[in-house]
């Protein structure tokens, strides 16, 4: 998924999921939460599969 596409199904701007596909940001709750959504994620799927990538 593009991060425009993805911006747009979570209602952020693609400038700032830029920012956080970088670290250059860190979401707020409300942010992560809409984002794994648009994803078809829950948050804790989300954050569990980003602690999985973390570890390799």
């Amino acid at each position: 998924m593009s991060q425009e596409l993805l911006a747009e199904k979570a209602d952020v701007h693609p400038i700032y999921v830029g920012y956080i596909e970088r670290s250059a940001r860190n979401p707020t709750i409300k942010i992560a939460k809409a984002i794994a959504n648009a994803l078809g994620l829950s948050l804790a799927e989300m954050i569990a599969e980003a602690e999985q990538i973390q570890k390799k």
